[in-house]
């Protein structure tokens, strides 16, 4: 989880910049992003050991992510960079915030930056209609902006996964890995880029709503139907984590002691505030 933000936190800011035209420097983020590092309480408890390696480890794979793809990326036209959207879906409200929309030759397209280790070129194939998050993106962007999205990038940015030697130094250790990914960029970095059909776009509409009207007679009674629009049950047989919270209402699996400020009124069903979805 540390690493994916860190990297999502350096892109956005490197994004920013070639959007406005000016120079970034990577090394005052790493510093501003260490010190946010120690304030933050979910972080902060981590080990300085744990702190200083993966910050090493996101400010290699940003210098060579920069030097990958800089010059193609600053000919692009960045339209927007984490443009947060609140949209009605439905019965109930979304909210959202896309990593990048690109304003291309043949449309906008939406990108979505992933930071997992392990990546699987026939599933992402197939990711793009089943893909919540960005179907959500993609409807809340052309409600509220007035656009069309033609497609979704996948920027992958795969994290390392070599693993540090007991006795081998945190410095000796990034060296290693850094000449790995300098070596072979392409195993690192991938862009998949997926137009979206018309018949893509229909099964995101239907399910995006199906969806909406379940989430809202949950929120309204408390009791929604044990089909949940085929969520229940996620790659191939294995039980959905949320089924204990959406149906049974029993939360003690998804509590972890710390509430988001903007969920504070939506713990329970009949809450003070209108269902609400925050798709980020």
């Amino acid at each position: 989880m540390q690493w994916g933000t860190l990297m999502h936190a350096v892109m956005e800011r490197f994004y920013r910049a070639i959007q406005a035209g000016v120079e970034f420097e990577l090394a005052p983020v790493i510093v501003q992003l260490e010190r946010e590092l120690w304030q933050d309480p979910v972080y902060g408890h981590a080990s300085p050991w744990e702190l200083e390696l993966n910050l090493g480890l996101v400010e290699l794979m940003a210098e060579e992510y920069i030097e990958y793809y800089y010059s193609e990326d600053a000919k692009r036209d960045w339209w927007a960079i984490e443009r947060p959207f609140e949209a009605t879906l439905g019965p109930i409200i979304q909210r959202g915030k896309p990593d990048i929309i690109e304003h291309a030759a043949d449309g906008y397209w939406l990108w979505d930056t992933k930071t997992k280790g392990y990546y699987s070129p026939e599933q992402t194939k197939t990711l793009l209609p089943r893909d919540l998050q960005l179907m959500s993106y993609r409807r809340g962007i052309e409600q509220t902006a007035h656009i069309v999205i033609v497609g979704v990038v996948y920027n992958i940015i795969r994290q390392p996964q070599q693993r540090k030697k007991i006795a081998e130094p945190i410095k000796t250790f990034l060296e290693r890995v850094r000449k790995d990914v300098h070596m072979n960029p392409a195993d690192y970095f991938i862009r998949l880029r997926y137009k979206i059909t018309p018949r893509t776009g229909a099964i995101m509409e239907e399910s995006l709503l199906a969806l909406a009207a379940e989430y809202n007679n949950w929120w309204q009674r408390g009791t929604p139907a044990v089909e949940n629009h085929q969520s229940c049950f996620m790659y191939g047989d294995k039980r959905c984590p949320f089924l204990e919270a959406c149906y049974h209402g029993n939360y003690a699996t998804l509590m972890h002691g710390e509430l988001f400020s903007e969920l504070s009124d939506a713990t329970t069903p009949g809450g003070k505030k209108q269902a609400e979805v925050k798709a980020k």
